[in-house]
């Protein structure tokens, strides 16, 4: 593809351009095994998807003790799909998750969450809850990200499997910063 300029010259549209064009880093992790009644940070259990036909653009998110580390900086669209299973008991189960985020590699806050629940079903269900955010990663050393479980139910299982994504990340770079 070529770009005429107004003097007839032709440059490449791709040197033309000041900014890296199209996704350059695409990724995504997921629960490994079910977790029973969790209420933290996911901190283990957790593998680069590797079932195909699913793979991975750029260089790959690091991950140590469920602690996420970007691999250059600029614009993330990151999202966090979460699945329970819960029982059926009469009481109310609610099950969701949190992303946490640190811009000084110690302090952690919850930049979004989200829950699902059910009352009085009186059958086993499943309950999942998605929540994602457009982050501007300008240090990689320091900013960082982790996920939280949450359940209401002393019996409920967080959903994982290293096979299919049941509970999982997505970290995809949409530019630079």
């Amino acid at each position: 593809m070529a770009i005429i300029k107004p003097n007839n010259n032709t440059i490449s549209a791709i040197t033309a351009l000041p900014f890296n064009v199209g996704i350059t880093v695409a990724d995504q992790w997921r629960l490994t095994a079910n977790l029973t009644a969790t209420n933290g940070t996911i901190s283990s259990n957790l593998e680069q998807v590797d079932t195909a036909p699913q793979g991975t653009i750029g260089s790959a998110m690091s991950e140590s003790s469920g602690i996420f580390t970007f691999p250059t900086t600029g614009f993330y669209f990151v999202k966090f799909n979460i699945q329970w299973q819960m029982n059926g008991d009469g009481d109310v189960r609610q099950g969701g998750g949190e992303m946490n985020w640190t811009t000084n590699n110690s302090s952690y806050s919850t930049i979004v969450d989200a829950y699902n629940g059910c009352n009085n079903h009186g059958l086993n269900y499943y309950s999942g809850a998605e929540m994602n955010a457009i982050v501007d990663i300008t240090d990689t050393a320091n900013q960082k990200v982790k996920f939280r479980a949450y359940n209401s139910a002393s019996n409920a299982t967080c959903m994982g499997s290293s096979s299919a994504n049941h509970t999982y990340m997505t970290f995809i770079r949409l530019g630079d910063t």
